[in-house]
């Protein structure tokens, strides 16, 4: 606890202040006692923030939500005030660090907590409502197990939208096309956006799902800038596209739609498969080299990858090769050795730093 400051009131609704608990962007939080001497701790919204109706609106929100909550899991709200002109909250004052702190202190915590958190999470669905910001700064931890704070933007599961006027939050995630793929349909339902920096499935589009924004191009789209190179720097000569079908659709898509564009434009291509269940890529390397290609696109991830790079190079192949962002790996340098020299490898991120137009966004 820090002392009071100069400025600080000595009371707040009829609690005197004790001490700092903390301060943010949002307000002051007190450490307080009630005339019957309870402690809490006593949230006070900056004048600024008070003004704003939305912020209001918001603050209402959070302490409806975590009025209705009747758990020894979260806690609790004896007394609040949301329409002075200094909107403050008081809730029950926990003495225990957060989880941030003692995961910071003191490192990885028992199995216990994860088994108590669940618990508490149980309870506080079965009372009609989601937390949706559990994150280690909202989790104190009591001597007699955890607690939840902060339910801002919780959502009873009954709500199906947020409104613009209310709040509109956007999710970033989730990292992988399976995932994206079985979460999809939740974020519709419940009409918020999830905007994705990682999925490249073409099974998941912004027709059906009106919620989707992907910010990189689907699996199929990786291979232009390899056409760009091809065009350039191999024709009129053939390219293999090699097919690794351990890499599942990934490669099938990546291949295909490589394949279906240099047709259009004049490419000349050969398409090499490598079964999913062999690591020798002896075959391959044979099949490419009697087709006399000046280039190869391998369309695997980056384990595999160096397993055909160290093959191509025993065989002596001094064509370019190319691959996508799957195998900028460190297990392709590491296990491709000498032979990942000389290998072009495309990705559908940039820096932004050196790009003009994006400088701004950089710098902020």
């Amino acid at each position: 606890m820090i002392p009071l400051r100069s400025g600080d009131p000595a009371r707040i609704g009829g609690y005197r202040l004790l001490g700092r608990l903390g301060a943010g962007g949002m307000g002051v939080v007190y450490l307080a006692r009630s005339t019957g001497g309870a402690l809490v701790a006593l949230e006070v919204i900056q004048t600024e923030h008070a003004h704003d109706p939305q912020f209001r609106a918001r603050f209402r929100r959070e302490v409806t939500a975590a009025r209705s909550i009747n758990t020894p899991w979260a806690t609790t709200v004896p007394d609040a005030d949301t329409e002075s002109d200094t909107p403050w909250l008081a809730t029950t004052y926990i003495p225990g660090p957060s989880l941030t702190e003692t995961i910071t202190t003191h490192g990885p915590l028992p199995h216990t907590l994860a088994t108590n958190l669940a618990q508490a999470l149980h309870t506080i669905h079965q009372t009609g409502l989601i937390h949706r910001d559990i994150k280690p700064a909202n989790i104190l931890l009591a001597p007699n197990g955890p607690r939840l704070i902060d339910f801002g933007i919780a959502r009873t599961l009954d709500d199906t939208a947020i409104t613009a006027r209310d709040v509109v939050i956007a999710v970033i995630g989730p990292t992988t096309d399976a995932t994206c793929e079985a979460a999809i349909g939740t974020y519709d339902k419940a009409e918020l956006p999830l905007l994705s920096v990682s999925v490249g499935t073409a099974e998941v589009s912004t027709v059906e799902h009106p919620s989707y924004l992907r910010t990189r191009p689907d699996d199929g789209g990786l291979g232009l800038p390899l056409l760009s190179y091809l065009a350039l720097h191999t024709r009129p000569h053939r390219t293999a596209l090699v097919d690794d079908r351990a890499a599942g659709d990934y490669s099938w898509n990546l291949v295909r739609s490589m394949a279906t564009a240099m047709r259009g434009g004049d490419l000349p291509s050969v398409t090499v498969t490598v079964p999913a269940d062999t690591r020798d890529f002896g075959r391959a390397v044979d099949e490419v080299r009697r087709s006399g290609v000046r280039a190869v696109v391998f369309g695997g991830l980056a384990p595999r990858a160096a397993l055909f790079a160290r093959e191509l190079s025993s065989a002596g192949f001094t064509g370019a090769r190319l691959a996508t962002q799957p195998v900028i790996d460190a297990a392709f340098l590491k296990r491709a050795g000498e032979a990942a020299n000389g290998w072009l490898l495309s990705s559908a991120f940039i820096d932004a730093t050196a790009l003009p137009a994006a400088r701004p966004f950089a710098a902020a």
